[in-house]
């Protein structure tokens, strides 16, 4: 227990041990700074360290994501409209696609627009969709792991996407033959507290409430990076600084 309390510095917030808690004896706490980190009620507490033995950073010699990658390939989905409609490739709606196929269940980060916070859901909680696209803030796991282990007892494929901090950590939380993982090149992610905060500047200035983002639009090509806000109402077209234009639907900056 003490461990998990003493490596805040280096939590990534993955939450494999919130999830490995029967007591609940583990809540996930904002800092200072927006990020999550366990916080743990020691009259509840037994002292099982379940939470030691799961959290990739206390046992980062032993993570079984260390081992070296034997193959690497890259792709693209040959369907034009599933490309438009993802961040790059549409590889991800393939593999899930497959999975769904399969009567399995994919988990994947989605923005909750009334909680304004981006989740880790599953296809059993809403449609693909709502999955795709990249969304550069952290994500809450909540107790997605906790869900994943109950459809392998069940004897389903499970195809679960999240950043190498997450998967290492559901990877430490349960291990099994029918868990498909899927991770990504990552820098690091900001709060969504620090997101919140850039959209009220934005609405202050432009009168506007931003009801949607998309982090990855199309609007020009795959090599440009811009911001699309979804206003309402929307206003006025404005063309200047770094950003570009208010249209019908969004503030593309």
């Amino acid at each position: 227990m003490k461990a998990i309390l003493e490596i805040k510095d280096r939590c990534t917030s993955c939450m494999a041990c919130y999830n490995i808690c029967k007591v609940k004896a583990i809540a996930m706490l904002e800092d200072d700074e927006g990020f999550m980190h366990p916080q743990i009620n020691e009259a509840t507490c037994t002292n099982c360290l379940f939470c030691e033995k799961v959290c990739p950073e206390i046992n980062e010699n032993d993570n079984k994501t260390t081992n070296l990658i034997q193959k690497a390939y890259y792709g693209w989905h040959n369907d034009d409209n599933i490309r438009k409609r993802s961040s790059s490739g549409g590889a991800f709606t393939a593999f899930a696609d497959y999975i769904l196929k399969n009567n399995g269940v994919v988990f994947g980060a989605v923005y909750d627009k009334e909680k304004q916070m981006v989740l880790h859901k599953s296809t059993d909680e809403c449609n693909l969709d709502a999955m795709r696209k990249s969304k550069y803030v952290q994500s809450y796991i909540g107790d997605s792991f906790n869900k994943v282990k109950t459809n392998l007892q069940q004897g389903k494929k499970v195809f679960y996407v999240g950043t190498p901090c997450q998967i290492a950590g559901l990877k430490m939380f349960c291990d099994d033959e029918n868990l498909i993982t899927c991770d990504f090149i990552c820098h690091g992610v900001p709060p969504m507290s620090l997101l919140l905060e850039d959209f009220k500047l934005l609405e202050n200035k432009y009168h506007d409430k931003i009801i949607n983002f998309d982090f990855r639009p199309k609007v020009k090509s795959w090599s440009y990076d811009f911001i699309s806000l979804f206003l309402n109402p929307v206003k006025e077209k404005i063309s200047h600084g770094v950003l570009i234009a208010i249209t019908k639907d969004s503030l593309i900056i």
